[in-house]
């Protein structure tokens, strides 16, 4: 669960109810506790955001992005030939 869709600066990477639970107000207590009984009432929730969030993760790996950034490189400098 993420308190606020600012989290981290990956915002814009979140998918709500997909790869995170997110709080539109950090500071709502109701809002959270609605967001953990949602997710222990629906165990396929659970268990999609557990798979999404760790897919997610390992997705953003600082090792998997700098592959892909490196790859990224190479193929700019085989354009260049």
């Amino acid at each position: 669960m993420v308190r606020s869709a600012r989290y981290c600066g990956i915002a814009a990477l979140l998918r709500a109810g997909q790869d995170a639970l997110v709080l539109e107000d950090p500071h709502d207590p109701a809002a959270m506790a609605f967001a953990l009984l949602r997710v222990k009432q629906e165990p396929a929730l659970e268990t999609s955001l557990r798979a999404a969030g760790l897919a997610f993760a390992q997705d953003h790996q600082w090792a998997a992005l700098a592959q892909r950034q490196s790859a990224l490189y190479q193929q700019l400098a085989i354009q260049q030939l």
